[in-house]
C-alpha cells in the first residue's frame, strides 16, 4: 500500500509539473525607452562629408551627400575614356565600434561602364556594382578614422550614350 502510494505521489508531481510548465507564457511584450535622432549624414555614426578642397562632382545638400559626375547634364563622359576623382568623398567611423566599411552601387551599371573605389592614395583599385562589393577594413574607434574614398569610372566603346544613376551604397559593419 505504500509502494502505490509513493507511486501515486510521483505520478501526481509529474502532472503538476507537466501542467505548470504548460503555464508557462508563449510571448512576451516588454516597452522600454528608447530616443534617437536623424541627423545629416556627415553627422551620423557612419559618416560621408566633403573633404577640402571638395569637387564639383560631389556636395552636401539638404544633409545628404550627393555625386554628380556629370554637373547637371553640362558635361558627360565619353567612350574609351577614363575619368579618376581622387579623394571625392571622406568616410568617417563616429561610432564606438571598429568597422568594416563596404562600398557598391544600389543598381546595374549599363553595358560598357565600369566603376572602380579606393581608400587612400597606394590602395588598388576594386571594381563595384550591384554585385560585387569593395571592401575596407580597420576604420577604428580609437583614433576616428576618417578615410578619402577616390572614385574612377571607365568607359568602353560599348557604351550606350545615356545618362545612368546607380546609387553609391556605403555601408558599416561591426569588425568584431
Amino acid at each position: 500500500m505504500k509502494m502505490k502510494k509513493g507511486l501515486l505521489m510521483v505520478v501526481f508531481l509529474l502532472a503538476m509539473s507537466s501542467i505548470m510548465a504548460a503555464m508557462s507564457y508563449s510571448s512576451a511584450k516588454v516597452t522600454s525607452a528608447m530616443t534617437g535622432s536623424v541627423t545629416n549624414t556627415h553627422e551620423s555614426l557612419l559618416a560621408l562629408s566633403l573633404p577640402e578642397p571638395g569637387h564639383a562632382a560631389s556636395k552636401l545638400e539638404d544633409g545628404v551627400l550627393k555625386i554628380d559626375f556629370s554637373h547637371g547634364t553640362k558635361f558627360g563622359m565619353q567612350k574609351n575614356s577614363e575619368y579618376t576623382w581622387n579623394n571625392l568623398f571622406l568616410v568617417k567611423n563616429n561610432s564606438e565600434n571598429n568597422v568594416t566599411v563596404t562600398i557598391n552601387t544600389e543598381e546595374k551599371l549599363p553595358e560598357g561602364v565600369k566603376l572602380f573605389v579606393r581608400t587612400g592614395a597606394t590602395e588598388n583599385w576594386t571594381e563595384i556594382n550591384k554585385e560585387t562589393v569593395a571592401k575596407f577594413e580597420g576604420f577604428n574607434t580609437t583614433n576616428n578614422t576618417r578615410r578619402n574614398v577616390s572614385v574612377k569610372v571607365e568607359v568602353s566603346d560599348k557604351a550606350q550614350i545615356k545618362k545612368f544613376t546607380p546609387n553609391i551604397v556605403v555601408s558599416g559593419a561591426d569588425a568584431r
